[in-house]
């Protein structure tokens, strides 16, 4: 999925190409905080995201530009910003992976 690394899956017939993928993007953890927070409270902005995770706006904005442009999460204006929600085709399958990797 991000090219700089090949990934092996031990049951490959379990995963689909998107959950393979997916999974791979899971694997940077800093991703996978994000994920997990938008599953709990979808709405959130990057300025809220970035405060609960204690991570920088900056690598938040990266975070969420990457996310959109792959398709995960939706993105809708709000007073003052943007906020971001997974989107439904993709929830099942976040969720599914978090309970794989022991999350």
């Amino acid at each position: 999925a991000d090219r700089k690394f090949v990934r092996f899956f031990l049951n490959s017939n379990s995963y689909d190409k998107s959950e393979q993928q997916l999974v791979s993007l899971m694997r940077r953890e800093s991703i996978r905080r994000v994920m997990e927070a938008l599953i709990k409270r979808p709405g959130l902005s990057n300025v809220q995201l970035a405060k609960e995770l204690n991570l920088p706006e900056s690598a938040m904005s990266k975070h969420m530009k990457e996310l959109y442009t792959r398709g995960i999460v939706d993105k809708s204006r709000m007073d003052g910003g943007v906020s971001y929600r997974i989107k439904d085709d993709v929830r099942v399958s976040i969720v599914r992976a978090l309970e794989r990797m022991g999350q």
